[in-house]
């Protein structure tokens, strides 16, 4: 790592079960699934800038890259937690597919923090950093564990468990795209 920029990589996760056991007060669902991450990783750069601006990159042109982007919403609300203006410029190279039930773009928020917390040389703990994952979306926190997990509530609860034996997987994911807050919404 050097001092002004950083490479990481942000991997995919599978859902070996997911039960949902209905809607809570808040409009989330009450779930219980089994996550693992997977070898399938988008990559992402960091690097620092002399201004206050947050720029996102993306090789998908279906990706945004603007404020709406998890990406960018991490940095931001990282910044806002540490109360500075620091500046970034993020290139992402797409390998996981975008809507397919894989949690990249809660895997990219995830690495974000990571990567802006040492680079700015914030010092947040991992359960400081788990904190503002919560706030973004609910399989951000999955992700500063990886592995295999046990998640609950609205997902955001974790539990590391020992990871099964390796297995060899074929990934397939569909043509039509369904955004995670679109399929819990069409539930009755």
């Amino acid at each position: 790592m050097s001092n002004t920029s950083l490479r990481l990589p942000s991997f995919a996760k599978l859902n070996w079960s997911l039960q949902i056991l209905g809607l809570r007060h808040d409009g989330y669902h009450e779930i219980v699934t089994l996550l693992q991450t997977v070898s399938l990783c988008d990559e992402l750069t960091f690097e620092l800038r002399d201004d206050s601006q947050i720029i996102l990159h993306c090789d998908d042109p279906s990706i945004p890259t603007d404020d709406t982007n998890l990406i960018v919403k991490a940095a931001l609300a990282l910044r806002k937690r540490l109360g500075s203006s620091s500046g970034a410029e993020i290139t992402l190279t797409k390998k996981i597919p975008a809507q397919g039930g894989l949690g990249g773009a809660s895997s990219n928020a995830a690495v974000t923090l990571l990567a802006l917390n040492a680079l700015w040389r914030a010092d947040l703990t991992p359960g400081q950093l788990k904190l503002i994952g919560r706030s973004l979306g609910s399989d951000v926190p999955f992700f500063f564990a990886g592995g295999r997990c046990i998640a609950i509530g609205t997902g955001t609860t974790v539990k590391a468990l020992d990871d099964p034996p390796v297995k060899r997987l074929i990934i397939v994911t569909p043509n039509p795209k369904v955004s995670a807050a679109n399929a819990y919404a069409t539930l009755n």
